[in-house]
């Protein structure tokens, strides 16, 4: 896994993201195309903090981002009040305790959300009465059925409205771990062939 662009290559993947050229971006930012050119390339030219505040505001990231001082395009202009995240959790991030970069894959991941949405109804308990409801009517039936024909234990409909019978714990340990597999497949199949290691670079 690649952990860090440098900052040529945060450049050009910048403009190429607005699928500019150079001399697009000149006339959008007054730099001369060649100057822009010479950011880009391997030959690393220092750039004016005047021409890195231009760049930063014309591509709406911050300025740390340009400079390899973060990996958050945004980081500069977002209040970590607002992010609501605990102080263990700061800390976590804070000391890399965790590897941070793998954990931005993970939270981008377009199926990221509906885990967090699986995790939120089950943690806060929004199915449970549904759960119940629905049980309560294939246990009555069941029961019922128990009462009137008195089936042997292998007969068919005492066993369908058996399965139907939903244990919550068990069911939403299913659901969750089908999100959490989808999405760790698309990360680990993503960087097959990565010759850098998955843990960040301190």
């Amino acid at each position: 896994m690649k952990t860090q662009l440098s900052i040529q290559e945060r450049l050009k993947d910048l403009r190429v993201e607005k699928g500019m050229t150079l001399e697009q971006l000149s006339q959008q930012t007054k730099i001369p195309a060649s100057t822009l050119g010479s950011y880009e390339s391997d030959d690393y030219k220092e750039i004016p903090h005047k021409n890195l505040v231009v760049l930063a505001k014309y591509y709406e990231v911050s300025t740390d981002y340009l400079l390899d001082l973060t990996e958050s395009r945004q980081l500069g202009n977002i209040s970590l009040s607002n992010l609501h995240l605990s102080d263990t959790a700061l800390t976590l991030l804070k000391e890399r305790k965790i590897n941070s970069l793998l954990l931005s894959e993970l939270i981008t991941h377009e199926q990221f959300r509906k885990l967090m949405l699986d995790l939120e109804i089950y943690v806060d308990g929004l199915a449970d009465m549904q759960v119940k409801s629905l049980n309560f009517v294939v246990d009555t039936g069941r029961k019922r059925l128990i009462k009137k024909h008195n089936p042997d234990e292998y007969d068919l409909m005492l066993n369908t409205l058996k399965a139907q019978h939903l244990e919550l714990n068990e069911y939403f340990a299913h659901i969750i771990d089908d999100d959490i597999h989808t999405i760790i497949h698309d990360i680990r199949n993503a960087h097959k062939g990565d010759i850098d290691s998955a843990r960040l670079k301190l």
